[in-house]
Parts: C-alpha cells; sequence; structure tokens
C-alpha cells in the first residue's frame, strides 16, 4: 500500500495503521484521529462535477454531504499515480437502528438535500412529448414481444424453471405495461406549450451502502437532474431484495415529501420509471437467444430481482393513485 502512504502525504497524515477495507477504501489511523482513504476512477472531466458537490454543500450548508479533508495545497484530491484519492472522516454507523430508522433517516437526508438545491426552469412541452411517445411505442411492442415468448414456451412439453418463471410472471408485466401507458398519458395530457422542470442536486448511486448515519458519501456520480432519478436508482437498488424494506419504502414516503414535495407530474414520471420493462425482457430475450453467461440458477435469480422492481412499481403506481392523485383532485375542489 507504498501508493496510499504516498497520497496521505499530501494531506500530512502519517499512519501508525492503515487497513484496506475494499480495493477503493482504506481506514487510517494515525494515533490522533481516524480517517476513510477513497481511491477513484475519477476523470478530469468528473472530477469537475465532483468539486462542484463541495463547493455546493460549502455555500448551501448542505450538512449530508460528508465533508472532504484539504491537502497541504488547498485541493479537495490528490493524484499518485493513475489513481485520484481524497480523505474524509471516518464515520462510525449506529449499528442498532431498525430498517425503519434506517429508511426515515436516508428520506430526511435525500429530501433536504433536493429541497435545498431545487431550481426551477420552463421546458418545451414538445421535446418531452417525443421522448415519452417513443418509450409508449416501446411498451406496446414490449408486451407483443413478451406475449410471443410466453407462447413458445408453453408449447414446450416440459418448460424449464425459467420459462415457468416468466409464464407465471406475466400477467403482472402485462399490468405494468398497461398502467405504464396510462402514467404515460396523464404525465403528458397538458396541452401547454412548456412546463415547469425541476432540477436538484443527484447523488447518481443513491443507496443504504451509500448512507452513514445522517451522511451521504461517494459522489464520484453526482450530477444535476430531477431528484425523481435518485428515488429511481435507490428503489430499484432496495425492491431487488428479498425483505420487507419495499413496504416500507412506500410507508414512510410522508418523511421525504416533508423535505421535497413532489409535483404530481413528477409522481407519474417516478412510476414511469419504475415499470420500465427494459432490464426484464432483456434478460428473458438472453435466455431465448442462449446468449446469457450466466448458468440456469443465476438466470433464475436476475430475473427475480428484474420482477421484484416491477412489482414495487405496481405498489407505487397504486400509492400514488391512493395518496397524491385524490389529494390533488381535493386541492382543485377546494380551489
Amino acid at each position: 500500500m507504498e501508493q496510499e502512504k504516498e497520497a496521505l502525504q499530501a494531506y500530512a497524515v502519517y499512519p501508525l495503521h492503515l487497513e484496506k477495507v475494499t480495493n477503493q477504501l482504506f481506514r487510517v489511523e494515525d494515533g490522533k484521529q481516524t480517517y476513510a482513504l477513497k481511491r477513484t476512477t475519477l476523470t478530469d472531466e468528473t472530477l469537475k462535477n465532483w468539486e462542484l458537490v463541495y463547493q455546493y454543500a460549502y455555500s448551501h450548508n448542505l450538512t449530508a454531504v460528508l465533508p472532504v479533508y484539504l491537502t497541504r495545497e488547498g485541493k479537495l484530491y490528490t493524484k499518485t499515480g493513475q489513481s485520484v484519492y481524497y480523505l474524509t472522516p471516518w464515520i462510525h454507523e449506529n449499528e442498532n437502528r431498525s430498517d425503519q430508522q434506517i429508511i426515515e433517516q436516508i428520506y430526511h437526508t435525500i429530501g433536504s438535500l433536493h429541497g435545498k438545491t431545487k431550481q426551477s426552469h420552463p421546458v418545451q412541452t414538445d421535446q418531452f412529448k417525443q421522448q415519452f411517445r417513443t418509450y409508449q411505442t416501446f411498451c406496446s411492442e414490449t408486451k407483443d414481444r413478451l406475449l410471443e415468448y410466453v407462447k413458445v414456451f408453453e408449447r414446450s412439453r416440459y418448460m424449464s424453471p425459467f420459462e415457468l418463471l416468466v409464464c407465471t410472471q406475466y400477467r403482472d408485466l402485462e399490468l405494468a405495461l398497461n398502467i405504464a401507458d396510462k402514467r404515460i398519458e396523464q404525465f403528458l395530457e397538458e396541452d401547454d406549450e412548456q412546463f415547469a422542470w425541476n432540477d436538484s442536486l443527484c447523488h447518481g448511486n443513491l443507496s443504504r451502502f451509500h448512507t452513514v448515519n445522517s451522511y451521504l458519501i461517494n459522489w464520484e456520480q453526482s450530477h444535476q437532474d430531477n431528484a425523481v432519478m435518485d428515488l429511481v436508482h435507490f428503489f430499484q437498488q432496495e425492491a431487488a431484495e428479498y425483505g420487507p424494506i419495499a413496504d416500507l419504502l412506500i410507508e414512510l414516503f410522508p418523511a421525504y415529501m416533508k423535505e421535497n414535495e413532489l409535483t404530481l407530474k413528477e409522481h407519474y414520471l417516478l412510476t414511469m420509471y419504475l415499470l420500465n420493462p427494459t432490464p426484464y425482457i432483456a434478460k428473458v430475450q438472453a435466455y431465448s437467444v442462449k446468449s446469457s453467461d450466466y448458468n440456469m440458477v443465476d438466470q433464475i435469480k436476475h430475473l427475480q430481482h428484474e420482477y421484484r422492481k416491477i412489482n414495487f412499481g405496481l405498489a407505487w403506481s397504486d400509492y400514488v393513485e391512493k395518496e397524491h392523485e385524490s389529494n390533488f383532485s381535493m386541492d382543485d375542489l377546494e380551489s
């Protein structure tokens, strides 16, 4: 770990103990403090976005962004060999928190970040309409393709476990594609030439693994986008695994809304992304043409992960219809 020791010299940190936690993360102790040294794959271009996060965090008092130490030259990072390193405090995670407490903290943290950095600007409706009409056509074609796969599989006298799973899940996939079509129509139903689009600072790779207590770490993929994009990544990461987390994500979402309230159009956008059939149909196609590099067991696991994501999208659509469409309708009546 000579390269890591060289990187630490830029911070005048001389380690008594240097532990490799992962290929990119090192735990450093110098007898006074404990640090986290991160080796990144940031390029000259992505470094600019990464640096902007910390400038933004300082100017907007974004406490969710874990601070980084400055080098002796006053820089946020140091280059050693072909790698870029940066140094942060080592945060000891509270391991006694329940799943509910973890999700609530993440919602508070990311919601506050999205809310504080939100900026609205007008966009032309025609630009969005073309993109989503194309996506709508894709969903319709996907439904037809999936039905053809099911017909082929059902003609087999003895279906494989993968084929049986696809046939079993077809009803939910068809429903998801129909609802996606409905949400696209709702998203595009306004006749205005332009509408307000919200951009926020997005983490870009949001998951429970990139949150430590009230901090968000690993900002290498940060960018400006609608907050929905962070939520899509977070939900899909969590919903892919079997367990009670998916229900908590929906039940506790008001904690996020208190910090950054989404518009109804953004709820529709979020639902459309959650019902995206592309990864699912790609795995069915790879199986059908025997191009997958995975064995049968792994193919089934990967398909099941994609199915859980879509199933979560269906549950989310029900939540939006129950909690938010009715609320917006009541607001219209009262006004």
